[in-house]
């Protein structure tokens, strides 16, 4: 995008009034944001503005005569709403967990259309019971709409964007409720009695769709106004996500830009995995629990200005004033709610702007509490009980909070709305029963309660959110620290003081000393090791292997328990040693453990993690972290640096040694077997993938893409936003790789032309990069071949004795840059396992036991192993 204007008074009066970073956007950004309005906010407003029309028809019906026709007794009209409700409640998380399988705009319209034919038969109700049927089904049809589209505007618009849009989304709720009791009357007016219809179900009449035959003439001119069309206009302009838009009003220079700017941003994108793994981090975090009981709360605490009608109808004002007089209410709550979100994005505060309005909100539900004898302050408050409504804050925030995990920020989203409604499906029952009307005694001292119970825990989420901020920031100190200068490990050398506060805050808390660390279970004197006695000899399961002893530890050096380790091709050149370097001998190989730390030498001071951490062993094991490499961010590359399974003993062992700076802290909740498999293979094609020199977008080739690197780097490319061209051969890996989410697939050995069909693929251009992670020296070969101009060849896998041949020219005149990424530091191994954590990235796996290596070797050798091997330690 094209530079910022300069910043003139007109620029600055569009900043005030609108997005307050706009004069920091490009002509050209400003107009995708337009086009992103038009698309996202038109048909939202529209979908949501006929959801309170229906909503409130049954409020007004009610009012109009729908009581007195359907002979509605004692609580039945309060049963229609629970019914209502019920299904509302029931479908808002299924929604928006369907579309991370199916397009939004596929689904939503789908639902629009459905909601328009069942609102057409309440037209025809003659019972309650009836009644009650036909609000279910509108309520299940209903229940998408709001959840999606908030986790639709979530994933497109940034901080100073959000919170407005979601404003102006809501507030036509409040313009549908007051169309609703303007049309009321009107129609009541007018329609009653036409065509032996009661003006009631004239309600309900002028929200159908035209796919029924009626004698009512009128009818079809006000049906094609209505739900069909704003179905068919929901699959055409909503854009989905930014990382599968067909929006055809955006270009695709504009779809690569939208997906950029929400990466830079922070926002995770769809992984299209609803499993096990998602509840298990959802429920791990307090994201979900606090956001849905502050919204629980705060939802219940709106419930009195529903009863407003009824209060006027008890006031024995007239049918039209029932109807008119609510809808100056609505008109004030456009105007708090639009407020709310235009401050909240100006300031750049979400807790402020819920907080202020929900405090607010203390004053009419105190007075309706009190019920005084006064009718002109009964009508103050349920006039002004709206001005609490700061739903598109609390939202923008909820959205904002989750955003690096998607999946995870769709349910707590749909679980908010959700669950509100489940409470709303049973608490009007009981403290607002028809038979207490219009004083509520229960209702109104209780919707006053729930305020401030929902202001406990609005502060209570700002704690913690101030409390996330401050370790994420202590953690970015510390990486960046590590990344750029590096920090010399702690082995009875002196180091200054800003370098032991840097070491002591890593992680974001305090670690204990040695001292303070709690006693470590029994260490046996032997364990079980497989030994590779001498290169290319067979490998000895030996259960004699020693154990080294907390007291001969050096400082900076621990012991760790291991869990599980996985097994790469890494491994099989080490135990061959057909590699220039040779490793040591003997040797336990392994470099991808996961375990737990059981001792700490001695005299190792500020250590980053303590006894009973779970840790992450990789190939990397240790380094200086005072030379150039290592400063420059480069640790894998110091010329000091020892090598897990190769260099020194790795973690084909029970008991492995490793290094404090070095082992990599593993996120609570995070499966062990799934974290080795990142350890070595996730951090290795992460890294080539950070530094592909691609944006969102690009093409980029993935020769070996079903073996144990391969199926991670479709992921870690998928979450950098990138086109994924997976090369393999067999059925097997073929599925694996198109579930993971590769958008194409060649088969190397049934493939005429890999070259060409590649540049097939890519529109005669060729690919924006090629990571080569298989071992075959012709996966290099071809990846020169088939790159565009300026595109970049990764080089991963490592085949032996191979020779790198490309063609000079052509390497020359395409600009083509070749670039070995060999593992990945510190940081790189902290990001990898954060993003798989988080479950954007899968590791798919096969669990065997320390004794079957060599057999495991044997299938690496020959190909067959697809995804990765995970060896379980035996107890």
């Amino acid at each position: 995008m094209a530079a910022m204007e300069p910043l003139g008074l007109r620029t600055r009066f569009r900043s005030f009034i609108w997005d307050s970073d706009s004069h920091l956007k490009s002509p050209e950004e400003r107009k995708f944001l337009r086009k992103l309005d038009f698309g996202i906010l038109t048909v939202s407003c529209l979908g949501w503005l006929l959801k309170y029309l229906d909503q409130s028809n049954l409020a007004n019906a009610y009012i109009s005569g729908m009581k007195e026709d359907l002979h509605i007794m004692g609580n039945e009209y309060t049963f229609m709403g629970t019914c209502y409700v019920i299904a509302y409640a029931l479908g808002q998380i299924p929604s928006t967990l369907v579309i991370q399988k199916i397009r939004p705009s596929y689904y939503l319209a789908f639902c629009e259309i459905g909601w328009g034919i069942w609102t057409f038969a309440q037209a025809g109700a003659t019972s309650s019971q009836q009644m009650y049927a036909f609000r279910f089904m509108i309520g299940l049809f209903e229940s998408a709409f709001f959840p999606s589209l908030l986790y639709l505007m979530g994933s497109w618009y940034t901080k100073t964007e959000l919170a407005k849009r979601i404003a102006i989304f809501h507030l036509t709720g409040s313009i549908g409720t007051a169309m609703s009791g303007y049309l009321q009357a009107a129609i009541y007016r007018n329609l009653d009695g036409h065509a032996g219809l009661a003006g009631w179900r004239s309600a309900f009449i002028v929200r159908i769709m035209c796919i029924f035959k009626s004698p009512n003439s009128w009818l079809y001119i006000v049906c094609g106004c209505m739900t069909v069309p704003c179905g068919f206009l929901l699959l055409f302009f909503l854009p989905d996500v930014p990382a599968n838009s067909r929006a055809w009003y955006l270009t695709e220079k504009e779809k690569a830009f939208a997906l950029e700017r929400v990466i830079k941003h922070g926002k995770g994108q769809p992984t299209g995995k609803i499993d096990l793994a998602l509840l298990k981090r959802t429920f791990s975090r307090w994201h979900w629990y606090w956001f849905v009981l502050g919204y629980v709360l705060y939802g219940s605490s709106c419930a009195a200005t529903g009863y407003f009608g009824i209060w006027l109808k008890a006031e024995h004002f007239s049918v039209t004033q029932r109807n008119v007089i609510p809808s100056c209410g609505s008109l004030i709550n456009i105007v708090a709610i639009f407020m709310w979100g235009f401050l909240s994005d100006l300031t750049g505060s979400r807790f402020l702007w819920v907080f202020i309005p929900l405090t607010y909100g203390l004053i009419p539900n105190g007075i309706l509490a009190v019920w005084p004898p006064s009718i002109k302050l009964k009508e103050f408050a349920f006039l002004t009980g709206g001005v609490q409504l700061m739903t598109a804050v609390f939202y923008t925030w909820a959205n904002e909070v989750c955003k690096e995990d998607n999946e995870e920020r769709a349910l707590v989203l749909s679980s908010m709305n959700g669950l509100q409604y489940a409470v709303a499906a049973w608490l009007p029952i009981v403290i607002f029963p028809q038979t207490e009307a219009p004083t509520f005694r229960k209702g109104f001292p209780g919707t006053f309660g729930l305020v401030i119970a929902a202001l406990v825990v609005i502060v209570m989420i700002k704690l913690l959110v101030d409390r996330d901020e401050r370790r994420d920031l202590a953690r970015a100190s510390v990486g960046d620290e590590e990344t750029e200068a590096g920090q010399q490990r702690t082995s009875g050398q002196e180091v200054d003081m800003k370098s032991k506060e840097d070491t002591l805050w890593a992680y974001g808390q305090p670690q204990p000393t040695p001292q303070q660390q709690p006693m470590a279970s029994p260490i046996p004197t032997t364990q079980t090791a497989a030994v590779v006695p001498t290169s290319a000899a067979a490998i000895q399961i030996r259960t004699d292997h020693p154990v080294k002893a907390q007291a001969e530890l050096a400082p900076g050096e621990c012991l760790v328990k291991l869990h599980c380790t996985g097994v790469c091709h890494t491994d099989l050149h080490a135990a061959m040693g057909d590699w220039p370097v040779p490793p040591k001998t003997p040797l336990v190989g392994g470099h991808e453990g996961v375990g737990t730390i059981v001792a700490i030498g001695n005299n190792t001071t500020h250590s980053p993690v303590k006894v009973g951490d779970r840790v992450g062993i990789k190939w990397l094991a240790d380094s200086c972290l005072n030379c150039e490499q290592c400063r420059k961010g480069r640790e894998q590359n110091c010329p000091n640096a020892k090598l897990s399974g190769y260099t020194v003993d790795g973690t084909f062992q029970q008991y492995v040694v490793s290094y404090v700076n070095h082992v990599t802290p593993i996120p609570e909740g995070f499966d062990s077997n799934a974290a080795a498999s990142i350890l070595c293979a996730g951090v290795t094609v992460y890294r080539a993938i950070k530094y592909s020199q691609t944006t969102p977008g690009d093409w980029i080739v993935l020769p070996g893409a079903g073996g144990g690197l391969g199926h991670l780097a479709i992921q870690y490319a998928k979450v950098a936003g990138l086109r994924v061209i997976a090369v393999d051969t067999g059925a097997d890996k073929k599925e694996l790789c198109l579930s993971l989410g590769a958008d194409k697939w060649v088969d190397f050995k049934e493939s005429k032309d890999i070259v060409a069909e590649i540049l097939a693929i890519t529109d005669g251009l060729g690919a924006h990069s090629a990571v080569v992670t298989t071992a075959s020296s012709s996966g290099y070969q071809q990846a020169i071949e088939y790159l565009r101009s300026g595109g970049t060849l990764m080089a991963v896998g490592l085949p032996g004795k191979a020779a790198l041949e490309a063609s000079i020219f052509f390497t020359v005149f395409k600009s083509i840059s070749i670039l070995g990424s060999y593992v990945g530091n510190r940081q790189d191994a902290t990001e990898a396992v954060e993003i798989a954590a988080r479950g954007q990235v899968k590791c798919s796996f096969a669990l065997k036991h320390l004794a079957d290596l060599s057999e495991v070797y044997e299938g690496l050798t020959n190909g067959t192993v697809a995804g990765r091997i995970i060896l379980e330690m035996p107890n």
